[in-house]
């Protein structure tokens, strides 16, 4: 640090005197009292300047905030579970033909039209929009959330398809896990896309409801 001591001004009846050292000043009165005194270091602007890049003003890490992402989470994994396991019979000790191999889950399954292709994607794609909400609220990156989003879709997919094995009235097949991860997928990118605004929309008209 520099130091200087200079005299700023000459009054008739007053003599101010001026110490700066770095960004630390004070003025004094010729008898002694203190007249002025500020404090602006260069550590204090190093300490405001790191809180202002711990706490951006708009980041992902602001949905923390948000309860959405877990509601639309846990409501979505309800939806596909009701949707694809109901009525919950299991049959456990049904004998399986050799093609209805579980871990095979026999095959592609039945003939998918368009129609139930659609249905399928339209199922993850809630379950892909509340993970990658998840995911970002952590600060993830975005490609690695999408990454972990298929993933997660494709998990899912497949413990369901293989519990289906186990419900007569159900058929499984691979083909349902390829759409079910599309629709992850899916999710996650509209999230990439629109998902804060869409969180705290949902927020803003929750606090309107509730006042």
């Amino acid at each position: 640090m520099d130091m200087q001591i200079r005299r700023t001004a000459r009054l008739p009846t007053l003599k101010i005197r001026e110490l700066n050292i770095g960004a630390f000043s004070v003025a004094t009165e010729p008898d002694g009292d203190w007249h002025h005194a500020t404090v602006d270091t260069d550590d204090n602007r190093r300490a405001d300047h790191r809180t202002m890049l711990a706490t951006p003003a708009d980041s992902d890490h602001s949905l923390g905030s948000s309860v959405w992402p877990n509601r639309i989470l846990v409501l979505a994994v309800a939806g596909i579970l009701f949707l694809t396991l109901y009525p919950f019979q299991f049959d456990f000790g049904r004998h399986l033909p050799r093609a209805l191999f579980p871990f095979s889950l026999g095959g592609w399954g039945k003939d998918a039209g368009p129609l139930d292709a659609f249905l399928n994607v339209l199922l993850f794609v809630p379950y892909g929009f509340g993970l990658a909400g998840k995911f970002r609220e952590r600060g993830t990156p975005r490609l690695t959330t999408l990454g972990y989003v298929l993933a997660a879709g494709a998990l899912l997919s497949y413990a369901v398809e293989f519990l289906q094995i186990y419900i007569p009235e159900r058929d499984s097949g691979w083909g349902d896990v390829l759409t079910n991860s599309l629709g992850a997928f899916v999710g996650g990118i509209l999230f990439d896309h629109w998902g804060t605004a869409a969180l705290r929309l949902l927020s803003a008209l929750e606090r309107k409801v509730n006042t």
